[in-house]
This record gives C-alpha cells, structure tokens and sequence, in this order.
C-alpha cells in the first residue's frame, strides 16, 4: 500500500515538476519537488527507502524531463 502511494506521489510530482512548476520561476530557479518528496520518504520511513526511491525518481525524471 504504501509504494503506490508513493509512487502514484512520483508521478503527481514528475508532473508538477515538468509542467507547472516552471511557470513560477524567478529568475530560472525552481524549486525540485522530488528531492523534497525523497527527503520526506527517507525520514519518514528509512535510508533503504530513501536510496531506492531517489534512485527510480531519478531514472523517471531523466527519462521524462529535458
């Protein structure tokens, strides 16, 4: 249950993070949604989490972003 949770926030936050996100830029710099939500995994639920999340946000964000 809770990796789908975590993985439907993954794409919730690719998509923010793609496509709305940069419309609030100031000056070029945007805030990066997925290291926060793999923060927020890692202290909530451990360091193991954290490296495998971090690593499939990764993967998924260089595979969908520019």
């Amino acid at each position: 249950m809770r990796i789908l949770f975590y993985t439907i926030l993954c794409v919730v936050g690719i998509v923010l993070q793609l496509k709305i996100i940069p419309l609030f830029a100031i000056q070029n710099i945007t805030p990066d949604l997925l290291l926060i939500l793999n923060i927020s995994i890692s202290i909530r639920d451990g360091r193991l989490y954290g490296i495998i999340f971090g690593f499939v946000f990764g993967i998924i964000l260089d595979f969908f972003g520019t």
